[in-house]
């Protein structure tokens, strides 16, 4: 999504409930949203028809330069990763959300060192 205004929603700004792939989020404003700003939740696993289970490849979401303003939940919320992942946060500001500028949900559950997330905010 880039230079985009998505505002006054009933629910959150953005909601992606997603397998993999990137998500990239630039030049943006996220504003008077009745949820969080961005809301990013981690479908970990897909079956297919034949029953095996296949699982993405890549995992990275991206904020750049965007604006979070007076959601009423988190400006950006990524959830629950469980598989080797990329979150990336930088020069995005955020004013007046009722929680917290930015929220990320480790795994629900033990995780091999081989599936570690890495999780950058910067200003």
């Amino acid at each position: 999504m880039n230079s985009s205004a998505v505002d006054h929603n009933r629910d959150n700004g953005v909601n992606i409930t997603y397998e993999g792939g990137w998500r990239i989020f630039n030049r943006s404003s996220f504003s008077h949203n009745l949820g969080n700003g961005v809301n990013v939740t981690m479908n970990e696993t897909r079956t297919l028809n034949n029953g095996t289970v296949r699982y993405a490849r890549h995992q990275r979401t991206e904020v750049s330069r965007s604006a979070f303003l007076l959601n009423d939940g988190h400006g950006v919320r990524v959830g629950n990763h469980c598989r080797e992942a990329s979150a990336v946060v930088n020069d995005s500001s955020f004013v007046g959300n009722r929680r917290t500028a930015v929220e990320f949900e480790s795994c629900y559950r033990l995780v091999p060192d081989a599936n570690v997330t890495n999780f950058t905010v910067s200003c």
